[in-house]
């Protein structure tokens, strides 16, 4: 019989409206499984997806990609290893840095906060964070003639209750002075002269930066940085671009660590929980496969007489075979079809309005980001219908097998 006759017959075999009522009824469960379970393992791949791309950015936005420090005392020469980094092939800038953590307090108001002293120049080559100021400026590139400046995040201006021309008070225990009650934290006032807004909670509520030279005399290490931030042209080389770094600079008294390696358990859990999903989610699919079964079982038992006809008139046992796996296939292929349809048009809702808020202080992100990618719809798709196609394997070997006169007699 030929291949058109074959999904002719499957097609009008499984919609016709004579067949036993229930059947149907099975048969529209199994498409509704189908596309339940494609539609949600569409949206949360999505989810996941957008998920680890926003965070990696958000990370990247305020993170330098390598990070080169000296084994003892910081380095000493900051400006001229910075060059010497920018020398090494896939650097594009490096700056310098000073990196502590302090007290900050307003009034009755303190918070702990990550310090960083930075060039404000250096520090628009090799970060985003400059360019993503809410109120006021970054820093300025020349010294001040009052207070040395701070740019606080969003968050930490909120708890602290600071606004653009505000006082603040950072109290270090390092290089204090020492008294016979112990040691004196060292105090340093500081004028709020930006607020930025990152977008991730993390730096929102914990940064904040002044000028190199003002944290270099806040906490006596003139001459010297924590280390040198570098940024880099492709951002998955920075294992490799760190090795070199390193090797460029030609002192074991140097080392790199990079965003691949302090993020790699955050990045880690990102796989395991998305494979973990999508395995559960593909349940759904596989309990539909088993309604699929029940349907063609169901059908073979009702049409029992028509493929008892159909052989008689030559149709061979591969050709009954065929016609019934053509019929799980078309449920498996239009429930993928709707299953795929409603879980992009989820996919552009979220993603267009963003209304699901997220605690920012738990998922690093303040709206439930989504990534559509057309790997994931090709492999949801192809799994679906796979398990699909191997629903109808059992019951169209059943099919083929009936004898033509038995099953004419049976009926």
């Amino acid at each position: 019989m030929p291949f058109s006759n074959e999904l002719r017959l499957a097609l009008r075999m499984l919609l016709n409206r004579q067949q036993a009522r229930m059947i149907g009824v099975i048969a529209f469960i199994s498409v509704g499984g189908v596309v339940v379970g494609v539609w949600a393992l569409i949206v949360i791949l999505s989810v996941l997806n957008g998920f680890q791309t926003e965070v990696r950015e958000k990370i990247l936005a305020g993170a330098p990609h390598v990070i080169v420090f000296h084994r003892f005392e910081g380095i000493a020469a900051p400006d001229s290893t910075a060059r010497r980094i920018e020398e090494v092939a896939g650097v594009d800038a490096a700056s310098p840095f000073v990196y502590t953590r302090t007290l900050a307090s307003k009034g009755d108001r303190s918070e702990g906060v990550v310090l960083w002293g930075v060039d404000p120049e250096g520090m628009s080559r090799v970060s985003d964070l400059p360019t993503q100021i809410r109120d006021g400026v970054f820093l300025s590139t020349t010294e001040e003639a009052g207070l040395p400046g701070v740019v606080l995040g969003k968050v930490l201006a909120s708890t602290l209750r600071a606004h653009i021309g505000d006082e603040l008070t950072f109290a270090s225990p390092f290089k204090g002075a020492r008294t016979p009650l112990g040691m004196v934290p060292r105090l340093s006032r500081f004028q709020v002269v930006g607020i930025f807004d990152a977008g991730m909670y993390e730096y929102d509520a914990t940064y904040a930066f002044v000028r190199i030279d003002a944290a270099q005399k806040m906490l006596r290490m003139q001459g010297r940085v924590t280390g040198i931030q570098a940024k880099l042209h492709d951002i998955y080389s920075a294992r490799e671009v760190g090795a070199a770094v390193q090797a460029h600079l030609g002192s074991m008294d140097y080392f790199t660590n990079d965003w691949i390696s302090l993020n790699s358990s955050l990045f880690n859990a990102f796989k395991l929980e998305k494979f973990a999903l999508a395995v559960v989610l593909a349940l759904i699919v596989i309990v539909a496969a088993f309604n699929i079964v029940g349907t063609l079982i169901m059908m073979v038992s009702e049409r029992t007489r028509a493929i008892g006809i159909l052989t008689a008139m030559g149709a061979t046992a591969r050709t009954v075979a065929r016609v019934f796996m053509w019929q799980g296939l078309m449920i498996g292929i239009v429930g993928t079809t709707l299953g795929a349809g409603l879980g992009y048009l989820s996919n552009q809702i979220l993603d267009r309005w963003r209304f699901i808020e997220l605690p920012g202080d738990v998922y690093l992100v303040e709206t439930l980001p989504v990534l559509t990618q057309a790997g994931d719809f090709a492999l949801v798709a192809g799994v679906s219908i796979l398990i699909s196609f191997l629903a109808t394997i059992y019951p169209a070997r059943q099919a083929a097998s009936l004898s033509p006169v038995e099953a004419i007699r049976h009926e």
